[in-house]
Order: structure tokens, then sequence, then C-alpha cells
């Protein structure tokens, strides 16, 4: 989309945020980056970490993304209403998290995936609906491009 941006994209399916947050120090031991994107939380809502144990790790990648000089796009975690293991006390959760990283005051930018995933289209009977697929992410590889001001 934009030729001169580097991006790295730090990920791996089922990790969680103490994964992340590993991975964060790791890397910013040796490089540095004017913006850092935060999307994490489902794996550990649904792999049974504590809801406060998932927003501080999320509060100190913030906060270490700060620290060196990054400015953070806070993002939420894509919708889990058409997964076909879901579970209402799940839901639940994962509803809290979304409103703890709205309104969280240690983010520079906000993108809403959770809303942004609200309908099934974004998803495939393959992996009983539970990730979003590529249409979902160019959506929000869009947003975060309007968010930053990049197009």
């Amino acid at each position: 989309m934009i030729p001169n941006l580097v991006i790295k994209k730090i990920s791996q399916n089922g990790a969680n945020t103490a994964w992340m947050k590993q991975q964060l120090e790791k890397e910013l031991k040796s490089n540095k980056y004017d913006v850092i994107s935060v999307l994490g939380g489902s794996n550990d809502v649904y792999g049974g970490v504590k809801l406060d144990v998932t927003k501080n790790n999320l509060d100190s990648m913030y906060k270490l993304a700060h620290d060196n000089g990054s400015k953070v796009i806070a993002v939420t975690p894509p919708n889990k209403d058409f997964y076909v293991s879901k579970t209402e006390p799940k839901q639940v959760i994962l509803k809290d998290l979304v409103s703890y990283i709205k309104s969280n005051k240690n983010k520079d930018y906000f993108i809403d995936f959770y809303s942004m995933t609200s309908d099934k289209k974004y998803f495939t009977s393959a992996d009983g609906y539970l990730h979003p697929q590529a249409s979902a992410h160019k959506n929000l590889e869009d947003k975060v491009s309007s968010v930053l001001k990049l197009a």
C-alpha cells in the first residue's frame, strides 16, 4: 500500500498476551518503531487467562511501547458472536476486555476490530467462524492507514 513503510509483524496462532509481551520486550531491545499496534486478548479469554492478567499484559505492552518512544494503536480482539464453540461466560469476558481497551488511557489510537467484525461474512465455517478472514484484515489495514493518515 505504501512502499516506503516498513512493517514487522510478530504473531503466532494461539499465543496469548504473556507471549506477546515477552516478544515485544525482546524486539524493543534491538529495534525502534514509530508506531506499535497491539491486537490481543482472544486467546487469553478462550485459554482461561484471568482478565486482570490480560489487562495488565496489555497495559505493560502499551507502557513499554511508549517508554521506547513509540505511539500505540490499541486494537480490540475480533468478534466471536459466530464462533461455534463460544460460551456466554467467555462472551461476557470478551466484551469486558473490548470495553477496557476502548477506555484505556494508555493508547494513542484506537481501532474497534470487534465491531468491525460483527458480520458473519468476515469468517469461515472451515475453522468454526473463529478467525477473521482476509477481507476483515484488509478492512483493518485500511482503518490503520486512515487512523495514521497514511493514505
